[in-house]
Order: structure tokens, then C-alpha cells, then sequence
């Protein structure tokens, strides 16, 4: 029989674990909650390092100072994914040991190279790509819900598993306790392990840098759409953390996570899908719930010109000038102007594409009536760039 003392406890966990889960729920009517929660994480801290992020991860700072104090504290007390394995029925408990620590310096020096997988991994990232699924409930964002899923089959085995033995944070409020150790000389000799330290950081290094060797082999898509104000597509994958939040609150649901189309290193990073979506010219939400400013938070204004790619028609299949039969379908969505009207040798009305005014929002490829390819795509020429006000007033006066 339980006592009503660890009844008490249960509710007070399952009220914690619940709030977390209406605070990320919140990020699809505020995007910034999303950047704010999940910044709450000292893993931020550290991978903001070589990007200059400090601006938005100071949010972490009291939770770092907490964990000097009271090691692991944020762990049983507060941490939504800790919490929830303690409600749930295990086999038998897991234990502390040394392997968690090892595996932090083997992700942070991964991190430094490649791909971020302390962000990816962090427990509140974790929570944030479940809710996600919660809300959307759509075949394609499945895998976000995946690291979750793993999580609670290991505590089913073991209980805490996730805790003690892979949880980055977990590790860095541990190593956060050696270190107060040393300096305030507690303890004389702590079995730090430094082989095994040294170990771990190179094997993160050169795991990371034969990763980055794969781009090489990676074919090229020129149909990779990346969200408006993403930074540079070569080190996108890095600075992304696979969170789920753009791709969560994104209102038109144009945005749809990569699986191994575009290599390895893309895998569940956000791309846009004109065909189940375009990009809406008043909307820059992505940005905005953005954690790690893999998108950069534009305003409306800068947004509007902000060049995701460019639209192409292809003439040997489109309606108007292969077939003769007057439509302008994707001239008439075109918010920018960017398709003017252009006679075939017919004489039939045709779209004609201006190549420096398309933003590559989508639209036009979304209605293209044509079927079953589309007659205008969008391509990522000249990504990541912005429309030359001069240039727009040359074309539309």
C-alpha cells in the first residue's frame, strides 16, 4: 500500500512534468517560450561558445550557479524527462559511474566539429521534439518523438538509465561538482580518469571530423529549401539542434524535417516542402523559436526580402506554353510580383519568371495545377541573400 506521503510526491512530479509540457505547448502561440525554455540548459552555454550566442543563453546562468551548489538538483527536482522516468515501473535501478562523464566529453569535442549533439541530446530539447509530435500529430515529424521513446524503454529496464548513463546534463552538473571539488580541496584526489577524459575528447574530435568528410560524398540538391533566415547552409546542420520547434510552429506547414536524402549530417534538420506548403509573407515564427539561431530572428521587414531560393519554370511541361490552354495560376499567388505575363507563339498568355524579385516562398509550385511533376519549382539559387531594393523598384517602378 502506498503511503500518502509518496502519493504527495507522484502529483508533485506528475504537476511538474505537466507544466513543462504547457510551457513548450506555449511556443506555437509564442515562439520565443520554445528559445527561452530550452536555452534554460547550461549545455547551451557551452556550445554557444565558438558561435558567439551568449545574447540568449544567459538564461542558463541560474541553473549553472544551482548545480555548483546542489549537484544534480535540476535532475530529481525539475528536469521534465528525469521526472518522468521516476513515474514510471523499472526492473532494476540503475547506478552513478564514470561512463557518463567520458560519453559529455566525447559529445562536447563531437559538438565542436560536427554536428551539436549536446543540444541534440539535452533532456528540455528532448521534451520540446515529444510535444511537438503531441500537437501535430503527423506521420512526418514520427522520428521526433523517437529519443523519447528510446528514454522511457530504458527505464523500463533500468530506472534512471537515461540519467546516469547518456544524459549530457546530467554529466555536466557532475563534472561542475569535480571541479568545486578540486578548488575548495575536499577531496585531495578524485579518480577523474584522465586517460579515459583524453580519450574521449579525441575520439569526439575524430569522430566529428570524418563526419564533416561526408559532405564531400553527399550529393548536392539544389531543391534543398532551408527556412527564411537560415545562416549559412554549410554549417547549418552544425548549429541546429533537430529541436522540432520551427518545424512546430510553422502555421502553413511547409516546414518538414530532412531524413538521409542530403546526407547524414542533415538528418531531421528542418526543410521547406513547397508541394505541402509555401512560406507566408507575414510570418517569421521559425526565427523566433529558433534556440540555437540556426534561423536568425527577422523582422517582418528584412524577412519580406530575405531570398530562401528561386522559382524555375519549365516550359516543356507547363500548361500555358507546352499545351496551348491559357493559365496563370502561379502568376496570380505570387505575392511579390516576381511572374510577369509573356505571349507564346501562339499568342496564349504564359508565365515568365523575374529571377531577382522571387523570394522562393512556394507558393506558385504549391497550386501549379500541372501534374504529376509540377511545371515551376523552386531551387536554392542565390540563398540566404536579399533583395536588392534598388533592383525591385527597377522592375516594379
Amino acid at each position: 500500500m502506498r503511503l500518502p506521503g509518496q502519493i504527495g510526491k507522484k502529483l508533485v512530479k506528475f504537476a511538474i512534468i505537466a507544466g513543462w509540457i504547457a510551457i513548450f505547448y506555449l511556443q506555437f502561440h509564442r515562439p520565443f517560450i520554445a528559445l527561452a525554455a530550452q536555452n534554460a540548459s547550461p549545455n547551451f552555454l557551452l556550445v554557444s561558445i565558438p558561435n558567439f550566442l551568449f545574447f540568449i543563453a544567459w538564461i542558463s546562468v541560474p541553473l549553472l550557479v544551482l548545480s555548483v551548489f546542489k549537484n544534480r538538483y535540476f535532475c530529481f527536482k525539475i528536469c521534465p524527462v528525469g521526472l518522468l522516468q521516476d513515474l514510471t515501473v523499472s526492473w532494476q535501478k540503475s547506478h552513478p559511474g564514470n561512463f557518463n562523464r567520458f560519453f559529455f566529453l566525447f559529445l562536447l569535442a563531437f559538438s565542436l566539429i560536427s554536428i551539436n549533439l549536446v543540444g541534440l541530446l539535452d533532456p528540455l530539447v528532448t521534451i520540446n521534439r515529444a510535444v511537438v509530435v503531441l500537437i501535430i500529430l503527423e506521420h512526418h515529424v514520427i522520428l521526433f518523438g523517437l529519443s523519447f521513446l528510446i528514454i522511457l524503454i530504458l527505464s523500463l529496464i533500468l530506472k534512471r538509465f537515461w540519467c546516469w548513463k547518456l544524459c549530457p546534463l546530467g554529466a555536466l552538473f557532475d563534472w561542475i561538482t569535480i571541479i568545486k571539488k578540486r578548488i575548495t580541496r575536499k577531496e585531495k584526489s578524485l579518480d577523474t580518469g584522465r586517460r579515459k577524459a583524453l580519450l574521449s575528447i579525441a575520439t569526439g574530435l575524430v569522430s566529428g571530423a570524418l563526419l564533416r568528410t561526408t559532405r564531400v560524398f553527399a550529393k548536392r540538391d539544389n531543391r534543398l529549401l532551408r527556412p527564411p533566415g537560415s545562416i549559412n547552409k554549410d554549417t547549418f546542420s552544425e548549429r541546429c539542434i533537430r529541436c522540432g520547434s520551427c518545424i512546430g510552429v510553422c502555421p502553413t506547414g511547409c516546414l518538414r524535417p530532412s531524413l538521409t536524402e542530403n546526407g547524414i549530417e542533415q538528418f531531421l534538420t528542418p526543410k521547406l516542402v513547397p508541394r505541402h506548403g509555401a512560406c507566408d509573407e507575414f510570418c517569421n515564427k521559425c526565427g523566433q523559436a529558433c534556440p540555437s539561431q540556426a534561423i536568425k530572428m527577422l523582422p517582418l521587414e528584412k524577412k519580406k526580402l530575405f531570398k530562401i531560393g528561386t522559382a524555375k519554370i519549365d516550359k516543356s511541361i507547363c500548361i500555358g506554353w507546352e499545351h496551348n490552354k491559357l493559365c496563370l495560376i502561379c502568376q496570380e499567388y505570387c505575392p511579390y510580383l516576381s511572374i510577369k505575363i509573356t505571349n507564346n507563339k501562339n499568342g496564349i498568355p504564359c508565365p515568365e519568371m523575374i529571377p531577382e524579385l522571387c523570394r522562393g516562398c512556394g507558393l506558385c509550385e504549391q497550386h501549379c495545377p500541372a501534374t504529376p511533376i509540377r511545371a515551376i519549382k523552386i531551387y536554392n539559387d542565390g540563398e540566404g541573400t536579399f533583395i536588392d531594393l534598388k533592383t525591385q523598384e527597377k522592375y516594379l517602378g
